[in-house]
């Protein structure tokens, strides 16, 4: 299946419902939720609203937005990341359930030969990641970049290195707890087996075959002028622009336009395949977008799930109460990048829905993002 435009009424959805969705988008941006949003909502593979509401004064101060803006997608990336592991796991070049150190033997430490990759794409590793940014941030990781090989990134060379020794938190699959790292090592993984680097194997392998040409773990220079500015007024001010659209992290480097990322979501949806092009089999699609780690608790900022109910990169909804809304069948997955950007899938109810900001409205000196309130309008105009 691939997408067609088409009016609401042919997928059994209401017109009036997705007119009342679009203008509240518009109010939104009027009432500084944020300067800029680009969605898209989509139900059988056809497509009845994408559209881009942007502030004049956005505009004014950072050119021109429109449906192509590319977004830097933050932890969404880490859904394509896994995916990518899983064409080679279906080649038979990759294992799931093996150690981290059968690909990579640097990866040492105590209890660290019982990492597997699993951990990686579930953050349950027990990886401590803050005592690689600390090491980092002092000067004090080992890292000689005149060993950094021709297919690496050096600054991706000097995230690794600094992490191959770090310690456990906790010993693997005890519990949940996000972890960035885990998916540049995924990248790792994926450059030694191949001989590719990252951003060339991705590209060449998943973006291209489905015709994602706006989608780069390594964006171009003659596409920067594209790409969504995060004011300085924005909830994340920390937020490294530069790392995040010249930076090949397997966990937050990838920028991308709604429309890709519409038609990476709707292969999953179809079971793996897209146009004709099947990546992954349909044996694959349901193990990456079910509950693969049952019985593990996860605790994500202030936020506890006494039920993890997470995928292989995916956030698989279940019963909890999250970003999804309200009215989300159980086996919605989803992605979100910095509270920034959403990609969700509902297959119950044959629906895609993405919505891309840049957020600026804080709550109680929190940022806040509304992907609650536009996943519940967007799914509330179904009429059968």
């Amino acid at each position: 299946m691939k997408f067609k435009y088409g009016l609401p009424g042919e997928v059994g959805m209401s017109s009036s419902r997705i007119a009342n969705l679009e203008k509240l988008q518009k109010e939104w941006v009027n009432q500084g939720v944020s300067p800029i949003i680009v969605s898209l909502i989509a139900r059988r593979g056809v497509i009845v609203s994408h559209n881009f509401y942007v502030n004049p004064e956005y505009e004014r101060n950072y050119g021109p937005v429109d449906l192509n803006t590319i977004f830097p997608l933050a932890s969404i990336s880490k859904s394509v990341t896994a995916s990518a592991i899983m064409l080679l796991v279906e080649e038979g070049k990759v294992a799931v359930n093996v150690p981290v150190q059968d690909y990579i033997p640097e990866f040492v430490g105590e209890h660290k030969e019982k990492v597997l990759i699993h951990h990686l794409m579930t953050h349950t590793s027990g990886i401590a990641e803050d005592y690689i940014w600390n090491a980092m941030n002092k000067g004090e990781a080992p890292s000689d970049r005149s060993q950094c090989p021709n297919n690496q990134h050096p600054e991706v060379f000097k995230y690794l290195t600094a992490g191959y020794e770090a310690p456990l938190s906790f010993l693997p699959g005890k519990e949940m707890r996000y972890c960035g790292f885990a998916f540049t090592l995924l990248t790792e993984v994926i450059r030694r087996v191949t001989g590719q680097s990252f951003p060339d194997f991705v590209e060449e392998r998943l973006f291209n075959p489905l015709g994602m040409v706006d989608s780069h773990f390594l964006l171009p220079e003659s596409k920067y002028s594209r790409v969504a500015q995060h004011p300085p007024n924005a909830p994340f001010p920390d937020f490294a622009h530069y790392d995040q659209i010249s930076i090949p992290w397997g966990g937050s480097g990838l920028c991308s336009t709604v429309m890709d990322m519409a038609v990476f979501a709707q292969t999953f949806l179809n079971g793996g395949s897209y146009n004709d092009q099947r990546l992954w089999s349909k044996l694959s699609v349901e193990k990456m977008t079910s509950n693969q780690i049952p019985g593990v608790s996860s605790r994500i900022g202030d936020e506890f799930f006494r039920e993890a109910c997470w995928g292989l990169a995916w956030n698989v909804s279940g019963s909890k109460q999250d970003y999804t809304g309200t009215l989300r069948s159980e086996k919605t997955f989803s992605n979100s990048g910095r509270g920034n950007t959403l990609i969700m899938v509902d297959p119950v109810n044959e629906m895609v829905i993405l919505n891309f900001q840049i957020t600026m409205k804080r709550v109680n000196n929190r940022p806040y993002h509304y992907f609650e309130y536009f996943s519940d309008a967007a799914l509330s105009c179904m009429e059968d």
